[in-house]
């Protein structure tokens, strides 16, 4: 058991799952009651297709979850955390 992040309100998780069906290894469990949102693969891509803002925002959290590995894998292997100007990395 390895918390691997807290998400809050209109955060999303399951993205990869959706744009690629591999298993994954992680799952989610909420803290308080609360309500989801389920979208199947090909509603999203159908989605994405006629709307470029939805791959955009996609896109978007891809990168973040990316740069958010990176600076764990930072602070992992040499134990400092490296953050931008406005503290955020």
């Amino acid at each position: 058991e390895q918390e691997l992040g807290v998400l809050g309100e209109r955060e999303v998780f399951g993205e990869l799952a959706a744009l690629d069906p591999v298993p994954r290894s992680a799952s989610v469990t909420t803290l308080e009651e609360c309500y989801l949102f389920r979208m199947d693969q090909s509603v999203l891509y159908d989605l994405m297709t006629q709307h470029v803002d939805v791959a955009r925002g996609i896109i978007r959290v891809l990168c973040k979850r990316i740069r958010d590995c990176d600076d764990l894998i930072k602070v992992l292997s040499t134990g400092i955390r490296q953050d931008g100007p406005d503290g955020k990395g």
